[in-house]
């Protein structure tokens, strides 16, 4: 049933809020002018006739009828009339050139939307010209429920994270201290299209487990904190990395952990490390100087150094003769060893 609100006829607001349907022509329900004047008067809301309204008509005016029943009755047909026409034509005003609009709460796990560090929820706006089928418009907007305070996925920093990531595209993510040791690929190399650009190692750290980073192709910077103790074996082995700074509190380099990146420039080994494993640096081969703080020469694995660029290893000045003669491995750089300060 489609709506007219431009015929001829008793024109009755139904409450639609979109038109003013017809009803009918006045010559169709009204046998008697004066009661059609009448009801002409009374104030129609939301589709129905008040008590009172139909009273005044039955005091004012009976006229062509036999009984105040009849009229009554007459009344009631009128209003059954208007009620069914409220069904029929519910939804067909937007076939009149209004569309209903209205917003709903999406509830996907990235449907969310961030105000600051604040996590809200997010909703979407939708459309309709029956009231039944709705479509998406591809609009959205912050819902106004707050999901979480201080959320990572609204770039919120912990005070105890485990590790901080920063992703080409400035996005970060970060992760809570719920264990010590970062694991093999446990942060993400990408976000959405973006590589990772650098990592913040949390102090609640101090296992840099296994292959906890390799073949992170893209990754520049990584800040170890000096609650590191151990660095585990094949740890870096990637090729973005400028510079490699092991702090203090470092005591276990392993096997590999930092092979072949080769676009290292500078590598600091803190004072604290007593043991480098076999090929720990080998074929980080941009070195231009190296750095080695402990004054007890660290016990070194079989090629840990080579192929770094002939770079030159500085140790303490008090410590350079034992470096050159601890063992069968350091001897065999004893002619790059030199004293830091030089």
């Amino acid at each position: 049933m489609a709506c007219n609100c431009n015929e001829e006829g008793k024109i009755i607001n139904i409450g639609m809020g979109c038109c003013v349907p017809v009803v009918a022509n006045a010559d169709a329900y009204y046998t008697k002018s004066e009661i059609d004047k009448k009801l002409n008067d009374i104030v129609i809301s939301g589709g129905g006739i008040t008590s009172g309204e139909v009273q005044t008509m039955i005091d004012e005016s009976t006229s062509g009828y036999v009984t105040t029943s009849e009229f009554t009755q007459y009344i009631q047909n009128l209003q059954d009339q208007i009620t069914q026409l409220q069904i029929e034509i519910s939804g067909c005003c937007g076939g009149s050139g209004e569309t209903q609009t209205r917003w709903i709460t999406m509830t996907g796990e990235n449907d969310y939307s961030c105000n600051g560090t604040t996590k809200y929820t997010k909703e979407k706006e939708q459309t309709s010209i029956d009231g039944v089928n709705w479509v998406d418009t591809g609009n959205y907007r912050q819902g106004s429920t707050i999901i979480e305070e201080n959320s990572v996925d609204c770039g919120y920093v912990p005070t105890t994270f485990k590790w901080l990531v920063t992703y080409q595209d400035g996005y970060t993510e970060s992760a809570e201290c719920y264990t010590n040791i970062i694991q093999n690929n446990e942060i993400n190399k990408k976000h959405s299209t973006y590589n990772i650009e650098s990592v913040e190692i949390g102090n609640c750290v101090t296992i840099i487990g296994n292959s906890a980073f390799i073949n992170y192709f893209y990754l520049h910077s990584i800040t170890i904190p000096n609650s590191v103790t151990t660095i585990g074996n094949d740890a870096f082995i990637l090729d973005g990395l400028r510079s490699i700074n092991i702090p203090d509190s470092v005591t276990s380099i392993g096997e590999k952990a930092f092979k072949n990146c080769h676009n290292a420039k500078n590598l600091t080994i803190g004072s604290g490390v007593t043991y480098i494993g076999n090929e720990a640096f080998l074929g980080c081969s941009g070195l231009t100087s190296i750095r080695v703080e402990a004054t007890t020469p660290p016990t070194l694995g079989s090629d840990a150094f080579n192929d770094t660029n002939n770079c030159p290893i500085y140790v303490p000045a008090a410590s350079v003769d034992a470096y050159k003669s601890a063992s069968i491995y350091w001897s065999e750089y004893a002619d790059r060893i030199e004293p830091i300060g030089l």
